[in-house]
């Protein structure tokens, strides 16, 4: 969907607040004048999913970061020499963990 209305743009920027400027009206005669302004907030449940997405891209940016030469290299070594072991158990733990 493509907004593209001057509204729009005055409540979408960067770093700035999603308030309307004040207006005011009068009423009839006599009246006091009445101020309408419109406000956005957001629910702490909002700002708890925010915080929660920058958690997990975060983490994923970890998980999916290549591994370095030097760490390879090291594993390769090890597997060559037989001295790379992993126990049965951490591979069923990490199979488990990774569908629940």
């Amino acid at each position: 969907m493509n907004i593209n209305t001057n509204i729009y743009k005055q409540y979408i920027n960067a770093g700035s607040s999603c308030r309307r400027p004040v207006v005011k009206t009068s009423g009839t005669a006599g009246s006091k004048s009445v101020v309408k302004q419109d406000s956005l907030s957001f629910s702490a449940e909002a700002a708890l999913i925010k915080d929660n997405v920058k958690t997990v891209k975060n983490y994923a940016a970890q998980i999916t970061d290549p591994a370095s030469e030097e760490r390879i290299d090291t594993l390769k070594e090890k597997i060559r020499n037989g001295e790379y072991n992993v126990s049965a158990q951490q591979v069923a733990d990490k199979i488990l963990n990774r569908w629940i």
